[in-house]
């Protein structure tokens, strides 16, 4: 399993459209939070999470080697009024490998 985190500049957010390329064996698209949606593409996974409430964009997604994680694109970002952000420029995304599923809640990104 692999935690990603979309850190923001502007606070808590709405909603994210992110790409993954690379990776190994990726699989389902969970989030504790919101809505998610992911398409697997031949070389691509795109992923949408949509929030309840404005928070942190966090999901979880699945992968056969936590060793070799995916390249991940943050493609846009709606704020907390679903309104799309200018601009992307201050956002980080954190991946966090995480080797037990049991531990998925437990952790945080550094």
């Amino acid at each position: 399993m692999i935690a990603v985190t979309v850190t923001s500049p502007n606070g808590t957010e709405g909603a994210a459209l992110l790409e993954l390329s690379g990776g190994v064996g990726l699989g389902p698209v969970t989030s504790a939070a919101g809505t998610v949606f992911f398409d697997h593409g031949k070389n691509t996974t795109r992923v949408v999470v949509i929030l309840d409430a404005p928070g942190e964009i966090r999901f979880d997604v699945r992968s056969d080697d936590i060793g070799t994680p995916p390249q991940v694109t943050l493609l846009q970002v709606a704020d907390g009024d679903d309104a799309l952000r200018a601009s992307l420029s201050g956002y980080h995304v954190d991946l966090v490998g995480i080797a037990d599923a049991s531990l998925v809640g437990l952790r945080r990104a550094p």
